[in-house]
């Protein structure tokens, strides 16, 4: 049977020599080491404290987070080939109902469903007003802090009303153009 300890750390380790040292402090000699490094963005140059505790070769390394910054292309070149990327969607209709298995009315499951959408974070919540926040937080966090960041975007409320407007449309032939303040703005199809 393995034995797992966690190991909560806070601020001091959000720069990545401290990360590093913080890990190897841990070490546990003749045992499997997991090092689960969750949000990792937040620590600037976070990549070359994984990869030196990656080339010592005493660590199972997973490293999450949702920033943009770790979108693919960024990945493979900070890592170059030695990552395996899990993608994680929001739930499907079949994995919904297996959430809530406990409930075999698939036409008030499909309802709910369609009230309550795929993003299981936001089934912990009781109320609606809950629910509706967290979904906005998500959004939030993935649209104004996440995007903005990355690219340092001078306009947010393009790409605020560029995202809604998209959401808004989905599924169909969509060409973007819209006045936002005393400004219009027409988007290249390329840039979508």
């Amino acid at each position: 049977m393995k034995k797992f300890q966690f190991l909560k750390a806070g601020e001091e380790i959000k720069e990545y020599h401290a990360l590093h040292a913080y890990v190897e402090e841990h070490y546990q000699e003749g045992k499997t080491n997991y090092l689960f490094v969750d949000e990792v963005q937040m620590c600037p140059k976070f990549e070359l404290a994984i990869n030196s505790l990656y080339s010592k070769g005493k660590y199972d390394i997973y490293v999450t987070g949702s920033d943009a910054f770790l979108l693919s292309a960024d990945l493979a070149t900070l890592f170059t080939g030695r990552y395996i990327e899990i993608h994680v969607f929001p739930f499907s209709f079949q994995e919904y109902c297996q959430y809530y298995d406990d409930i075999s009315d698939k036409d008030k499951l499909f309802d709910e469903y369609a009230i309550k959408g795929g993003l299981a974070g936001s089934y912990a919540y009781r109320t609606e007003k809950d629910r509706t926040n967290y979904i906005n937080e998500v959004y939030e966090t993935i649209v104004t802090r996440d995007l903005v960041q990355k690219y340092t975007l001078p306009d947010t409320l393009v790409l605020q009303r560029l995202s809604e407007f998209l959401m808004d449309n989905i599924s169909n032939l969509t060409v973007v153009f819209f006045p936002v303040g005393n400004q219009e703005y027409n988007i290249a199809p390329d840039f979508v």
